[in-house]
């Protein structure tokens, strides 16, 4: 049984004081208008004089949120409610994530935001699964500009079919779009879109047999997957070593071999733990902005969220990660995995 001093309700003053905990003071007007005289409505990337490249996005899911792109360091310039007409918002994949496709009549809001070409090259890097397809945009002013949105490739992710999102995923967007002036209407459309509920924590996914074995941060940080070293990671005081790909042959080689990359080039001889809580943003727990600040319940889920993340359903959730040990922070700390 897990315990917590958090309500597992998500309220807009839980929101709020984390939007004031974290988040920096916006851009100086006089400072976007000086980028904005060099935009181009027909394009969506432009420069500078100073060859600086900036890029308007179109973000329509957890990216909406302030929050989450916060906790991806993205900051954009100026951020704004917009329209995108004969599109629409879907959900498909295993985890409901959001897609926009073509649809005649139909139309999405989102939020437009001007991003360095470094912050875009952050989010392309975690939109593994994603492309980014140019569409034209509508402000509340009746301005258009061209923009990038991410787009489901179809070539990473196998039988992709329509389905729910999570509760979670949905609040985050639903807080994004009341945060950035988004169409009440639209508002009230997410509420009505059916979701799966939240997981009770005594649902979350857990690995229990671990061995008895105790690693440091140095012994971690040294598998990284360089110096043919393998590539370990850890999560909840648990480590994971990577146990390699099936063949490409494989029907499921694909999706695996993305998330491996995902995993090794960002995590490698890390503890995952914190920055599942930042990517992964559950608004429940608000921002803990280091680990110490988690409640075991948060820690919890962030193993979850990983156990999920590697797992294939098709090969009845078989994984290519096996624990390997537990992680020891400092001399005087007891490793005691809370599950």
């Amino acid at each position: 049984m897990f315990t917590t001093n958090q309500p597992r309700v998500c309220t807009k003053d839980s929101f709020s004081a984390s939007c004031l905990k974290i988040l920096p003071a916006p851009s100086e007007k006089s400072f976007v208008d000086s980028i904005l005289a060099y935009g181009n409505r027909q394009a969506a990337n432009f420069k500078t004089l100073t060859n600086d490249e900036y890029i308007f996005y179109f973000a329509i899911g957890s990216m909406i949120n302030p929050i989450s792109l916060h906790l991806r360091n993205i900051r954009p310039i100026v951020s704004y409610p917009a329209t995108c007409y004969d599109h629409q918002i879907v959900f498909c994949g295993p985890n409901g994530m959001a897609n926009i496709e073509s649809a005649l009549g139909e139309s999405l809001e989102g939020v437009v935001h001007l991003l360095t070409a470094t912050d875009m090259d952050t989010l392309d890097k975690v939109e593994l699964f994603y492309n980014r397809i140019p569409v034209t945009v509508t402000d509340y002013s009746n301005q258009t500009q061209v923009t990038y949105a991410y787009q489901i490739d179809l070539s990473r992710l196998s039988n992709l079919e329509y389905s729910l999102p999570s509760e979670r995923y949905m609040d985050i967007i639903i807080k994004g779009c009341e945060y950035y002036g988004v169409r009440q209407a639209y508002i009230d459309r997410l509420k009505q879109i059916n979701v799966v509920p939240r997981m009770k924590p005594s649902e979350y996914k857990c690995i229990t047999d671990v061995p008895d074995v105790h690693y440091t941060l140095d012994d971690l940080v040294l598998r990284n997957g360089t110096n043919n070293y393998p590539v370990w990671i850890s999560v909840n005081h648990k480590i994971f070593e990577h146990t390699g790909l099936p063949s490409p042959d494989d029907p499921s080689y694909n999706q695996l071999s993305t998330t491996y990359n995902l995993i090794r080039n960002l995590h490698a001889g890390k503890d995952m733990t914190l920055k599942i809580s930042q990517n992964i943003y559950e608004p429940l727990y608000g921002i803990p902005l280091t680990e110490d600040e988690m409640t075991l319940e948060h820690r919890s889920m962030a193993e979850d969220t990983f156990l999920t993340f590697i797992s294939n359903p098709k090969l009845g959730d078989k994984t290519y990660w096996r624990p390997i040990g537990k992680l020891i922070k400092s001399s005087s700390e007891k490793c005691t995995p809370n599950c």
